[in-house]
């Protein structure tokens, strides 16, 4: 059984093994604490000179801002610089 919200389900946030210490994940909560969005960041052996990224809001929160928030708070944590990268794609 997991805990996860139905929007986050199946999406990969943690490390693995495509995914180095650099790998940084944030969750942003509303007021209540409820999770509302998920990012994540890391470098792979493919791409050692780029961040990948992922990110994933709950519908009812989208357009909102938070996606935007999340990627500028990953890159406050960013261990080195590099430049971002990601697929588009929306759900």
């Amino acid at each position: 059984m997991s805990l996860a919200p139905d929007w986050l389900r199946g999406r990969r946030m943690l490390p693995d093994r495509w995914r180095d210490e650099h790998t940084r994940t944030l969750i942003a909560q509303d007021g209540a604490g409820e999770p509302i969005g998920a990012g994540t960041m890391w470098t792979s052996p493919v791409h050692p000179d780029r961040y990948s990224v992922d990110l994933v809001v709950a519908p009812d929160h989208r357009r909102a801002g938070i996606a935007t928030a999340l990627l500028k708070a990953l890159a406050d944590l960013e261990p080195a610089a590099k430049s971002f990268i990601w697929g588009g794609r929306r759900d």
